[in-house]
């Protein structure tokens, strides 16, 4: 009787002591943001394929369905589809010269990997749009197989596993962002070129490192917490950052800040041959090349001074236009982007974190770092990984603030 007195009297003060608790103002629970619901299995992503003509080089070893788009009717099935079967007139697709009467269809092949365009192959399916008498082409494809592709044509498959992995869930992020983005193409998620989204040639660049990348960390994406709900977090990454990574708002002004891309101080990318580089060309073959790129130049004379002013350069370093001086003494403001493309065929500017002088008739460009320079930064990655820090230690330093979380 005295042992149930006393848990009852212990319960209430430890009754009495939660109230407290609560009616303190600085012990009141904080608000819990909504966080990202699991999906339950794996989604399929569609990537645009840079290919547009009026013939498809398409072929399929094996088995193979051919399947309407917009009612799901079995068109035509077959073995072997030959290269250049399928073309585009007007906005219906052709099979051997004759139509299918529709604008939307589908490759279904028997056997994974069994499809080829212009000798890649890929895996999943290919759907066909007729458009203006030519067909673009879409590889629809279950989203860890496409990581799997990302990671092997993204990295070399020597690197260190861990690398590999961070890569993977950076990969996987920015895929299932876009994946879910709104305003995105009813056709197609993402495009197969680095330059718009991320590097993707099918199976010619997966490995066995890649896939196993993929394998150990399947499913898993980074979120971070966007005013009050969790969002997948849209995983930039790029090649060398040359010293530290950058803003995202540095470099695509107008974008709102985010804190896992705010930018951190990196020194493990010292071993990339673009850590610092340096290109020089001759300031006459400069001006020929800036004309070229731009006609309203035309009337721009001799070179006889180039820099970039600290007014056009971000606190981070990036560079928004180059100022060239005439011999006489005019000032020609050239945008960057301008300036990047005049010299790029033989002379590609790794990045926009630049310095440009001229002196002596030849234009010098020291600079740092290879891409855009927000996320992760891939050379750095190989160094932490080499340093023995786990994947989830690397995506926690280049992603500040992030999480990993479990969406399948």
């Amino acid at each position: 009787m005295k042992c149930g007195w006393h848990i009852y009297l212990v319960s209430l003060l430890a009754a009495a002591a939660a109230c407290l608790l609560v009616a303190l103002p600085s012990c009141r629970p904080e608000h819990t943001p909504r966080l990202i619901e699991p999906e339950g299995r794996e989604p399929l992503v569609r990537v645009r394929l840079t290919f547009d003509a009026p013939a498809a080089p398409v072929s399929v070893r094996g088995k193979w369905q051919l399947y309407d788009l917009a009612t799901g009717r079995l068109l035509q099935n077959g073995e072997d589809l030959a290269p250049k079967a399928l073309a585009a007139q007007g906005n219906f697709l052709m099979l051997n010269g004759r139509s299918l009467e529709t604008e939307r269809a589908a490759i279904v092949p028997q056997t994974d990997g069994a499809l080829a365009v212009n000798d890649l192959r890929y895996r999943g399916q290919l759907r066909l749009f007729a458009v203006e008498g030519r067909v673009v082409l879409v590889n629809a494809l279950p989203l860890e197989s496409y990581v799997a592709g990302v990671v092997g044509a993204e990295m070399p498959p020597s690197w260190h596993l861990e690398a590999l992995k961070a890569q993977a869930v950076a990969a996987r992020s920015y895929a299932l962002f876009h994946m879910k983005r709104p305003g995105r193409s009813a056709a197609f998620d993402l495009s197969d070129s680095p330059a718009v989204h991320q590097a993707y040639d099918g199976l010619r660049k997966e490995t066995d490192t890649s896939a196993a990348a993929a394998v150990q960390t399947r499913g898993r994406v980074l979120a971070w917490n966007d005013q009050g709900t969790e969002k997948v977090l849209e995983a930039f990454f790029h090649s060398t950052c040359g010293g530290r990574t950058l803003p995202i708002q540095e470099v695509w002004p107008g974008s709102p800040p985010c804190g896992p891309l705010a930018g951190v101080e990196c020194g493990y990318c010292r071993t990339s041959p673009a850590w610092h580089w340096t290109l020089r060309l001759p300031a006459a073959m400069l001006r020929e090349r800036l004309i070229l790129a731009a006609p309203m130049l035309t009337t721009m004379g001799p070179i006889h001074r180039l820099a970039v002013r600290p007014e056009d350069r971000s606190p981070g370093g990036v560079v928004r236009a180059v100022s060239a001086w005439t011999t006489d003494g005019e000032r020609w403001p050239v945008p960057v982007a301008v300036f990047r493309r005049a010299i790029y065929a033989s002379h590609p500017i790794r990045s926009e974190r630049f310095e440009v002088t001229l002196a002596e008739g030849t234009a010098t460009i020291t600079g740092r770092g290879y891409g855009h320079g927000v996320g992760l930064c891939q050379f750095g990655a190989q160094g932490l990984a080499a340093q023995g820090r786990s994947a989830e230690a690397i995506l926690s330093y280049y992603y500040p603030g992030s999480r990993l979380v479990q969406v399948y």
